[in-house]
């Protein structure tokens, strides 16, 4: 009878969340039915000659996490010029899967930083599956280690005088704009939401909106093209806060959407802690407290 024994490991908690949204949110993205099964092993490291691979003088446990999709597969040579774009910052491809590799790319730095790797297995028509690994040291069980102070904190917005706060989400992606939308009503905000930037700007030029979580890459309108016809159309008492809500993690990215005259820029996929923090520096811009002139979370 094979024994159980409770291992804690120390890792970078936040890389590894980060890591799994994207992988997952990807999955969703480009699942219109089956499912996306999450599963993860754990392995205890040994090195040549029996010895134990130690990390930082602990010994040392490879995560490997998957994520299995029955969505529309990527062919091989699409795989391997998604994977180019790691280094090339190719936008030609990227777009081709509508961010997937920008996310993907955000990945594959992070696993790196943490020892590990990300790569895929897939097959044109019948899914993906996508592999993460991580490499973490060993230390001992402490009982405080699931105690509230251990917990990730999420930041608490002050709602006192911003519930009539209007808010507008702008994705291509249906799934994308309902989960936005409905972290917002459910924090018991108003949310509109526009399907590309040109269904944004009417809206905009029509409305009263405080803020406008904008996506990048979409169809008629990008979100850039959009933010910059809203600051060239609307009268400046009636100008929303407009924040880039993107996979797109290319260099430069963040310096277009600042000239674009957005106020800020945040990384898919969006969790609720963001939501919070971000509403949290509308609140504050609203109120006339001093904030930073850029919001960025990357």
């Amino acid at each position: 009878k094979r024994s159980r024994k409770k291992v804690c490991v120390d890792g970078d908690f936040n890389k590894i969340k980060r890591v799994l949204e994207n992988l997952i949110d990807n999955a969703v993205k480009f699942t219109n039915q089956g499912s996306v099964i999450v599963s993860v092993t754990t392995q205890k490291q040994d090195i040549a000659g029996g010895g134990r691979l130690r990390v930082k003088g602990k010994d040392s446990y490879k995560l490997l996490f998957e994520i299995k999709d029955t969505g529309i597969g990527i062919a091989d040579e699409a795989q391997i010029e998604l994977f180019k774009a790691f280094e090339q910052e190719d936008n030609n491809i990227t777009r081709k899967f509508d961010g997937m590799g920008l996310g993907l790319a955000l990945s594959r730095k992070l696993a790196q930083l943490m020892g590990g790797e990300v790569w895929c297995k897939s097959e044109a028509g019948k899914g993906s599956t996508f592999y993460f690994s991580t490499i973490l040291g060993a230390q001992a069980a402490s009982p405080e280690a699931n105690s509230p102070e251990y917990q990730l904190e999420e930041m608490e917005v002050d709602k006192k005088d911003d519930k009539d706060m209007k808010l507008l989400v702008v994705d291509d992606n249906l799934i994308n704009r309902k989960i936005i939308t409905k972290l917002l009503t459910t924090a018991g905000y108003e949310a509109d939401m526009a399907c590309d930037g040109l269904e944004a700007l009417q809206k905009v030029e029509k409305g009263n909106y405080d803020a406008v979580f904008m996506d990048i890459h979409m169809p008629k309108m990008d979100g850039l093209e959009a933010t910059r016809r809203i600051r060239r159309s609307v009268d400046v008492g009636r100008q929303p806060k407009v924040v880039a809500v993107t996979a797109d993690v290319v260099q430069g990215i963040q310096q277009q959407c600042k000239d674009s005259g957005m106020n800020g820029y945040i990384c898919k996929p969006f969790t609720k802690g963001k939501v919070e923090n971000l509403l949290q520096y509308f609140v504050k811009a609203r109120s006339g407290k001093e904030v930073t002139e850029w919001y960025t979370d990357f």
